[in-house]
């Protein structure tokens, strides 16, 4: 449900994930696609296929993102290669998903497989310096999927003006409401709302089965 907005952001791109645990969704272009009418294959062929429901007449993404340099930031990031946190992340599928375990497990591999670095720290007071080691000749995309709900609505606001004062292409997907001006009318499926630069372009599912874009 990121990669269609993510692919209209010309690259080379550095990505750089907040609230990025594990780092798993950093792996955007090893990973392949199935939005029903259109496949797109990623560069590694172990890797998880992930299904997205196109609804509303969405737009699939046409092209991978050209990723030059990525890197996640989190209080406690956590190690595909350690057992331990493996078991956490596993204990977090909700029983009775074993398609979410399948999909998990084959992510944690290919974690191993291209390791990516998650550094320790708070994504107001950190994120500033880690986006200084990305690449000049690359194009900063700060994003984050169901972490802001975790922060005390000042410390969102006080996130939001930093993305502002960095002027980097900034793309959350967050429960309604959670970002100023992204509430949407009550519906039975309690969508999240993907926006790009703060501004809602679609409404997605929880845990991407599916996107509706705005028309």
């Amino acid at each position: 449900m990121l990669l269609p907005a993510l692919a209209t952001i010309p690259g080379p791109l550095a990505l750089v994930e907040v609230g990025a645990s594990v780092g798993l969704c950093l792996q955007f272009d090893r990973y392949s696609y199935d939005y029903g009418t259109v496949r797109l294959t990623g560069s590694d062929p172990e890797a998880p296929v992930l299904r997205c429901e196109l609804r509303g007449g969405s737009p699939p993404p046409k092209r991978m993102p050209d990723v030059a340099w990525r890197a996640g930031l989190d209080l406690d990031p956590l190690d595909p290669a350690d057992p331990n946190d493996c078991d956490w992340l596993r204990c977090l599928v909700w029983p009775g998903q074993p398609d979410r375990v399948h999909r998990l497990q084959a992510a944690l591999e290919t974690a191993r497989r291209y390791p990516i670095r998650v550094a320790e720290g708070d994504l107001v007071d950190d994120l500033g310096a880690l986006i200084e080691q990305a690449p000049d000749d690359a194009t900063v995309v700060v994003f984050h999927s169901a972490v802001l709900a975790y922060l005390h609505p000042g410390r969102r606001r006080e996130f939001a003006r930093l993305i502002d004062d960095l002027r980097v292409p900034w793309l959350s997907n967050e429960a309604a409401g959670v970002l100023p001006g992204t509430r949407t009318p009550h519906r039975s499926d309690s969508p999240f709302v993907l926006a790009l630069d703060g501004a809602p372009i679609a409404l997605t599912h929880p845990h991407g089965d599916w996107i509706e874009w705005y028309r």
